[in-house]
């Protein structure tokens, strides 16, 4: 009960935890962005198994941050500011490789929602539960970025 001091409701109380959750995360994507170098694919592939590494060492954040409403409680959320620059790291990067011309010219919006959407798999399969830096699970995650950085690259 001590957390309904602080929170009108559970909704309140898990929306602050996502909040917290994607400071931490967009910090970690912004940092492994870059150490990365200037290239869209070092960048693209740190971002990738950083993502995937925050999942694996953060997985209660993860499981908030992620999750659906519950019938059962109604939580109903609208992404907050960190979540939103989470998202914008990742769109950005994408146009920063449309200007280089390493990715198609296409809507950057739809591109980042592709990238987000392969790596957030790779998190939610449980595909790769060793990504420390010599872990093996890492070449996983790094290859299936190479191949959606080609992807991204293709040319009519």
């Amino acid at each position: 009960m001590a957390a309904y001091r602080h929170f009108a409701d559970k909704a309140d109380l898990f929306g602050a935890i996502s909040e917290a959750g994607f400071a931490r995360f967009a910090d970690a994507l912004d940092a492994a962005r870059q150490k990365a170098g200037k290239s869209f694919r070092s960048r693209l592939k740190a971002m990738a198994v950083a993502y995937v590494r925050f999942a694996a060492e953060h997985p209660a954040y993860y499981e908030v941050m992620f999750s659906w409403a519950d019938e059962s409680t109604e939580l109903t959320r609208t992404p907050g500011p960190s979540a939103a620059r989470a998202f914008g790291i990742l769109e950005e990067t994408i146009r920063q490789g449309q200007e280089a011309g390493e990715v198609l010219a296409e809507d950057s919006v739809m591109l980042a929602r592709l990238v987000w959407a392969q790596v957030h798999g790779i998190c939610m399969l449980r595909l790769a539960p060793n990504v420390s830096v010599n872990g093996a699970d890492t070449r996983l995650v790094e290859f299936c970025s190479e191949v959606l950085q080609k992807g991204l690259a293709w040319n009519r």
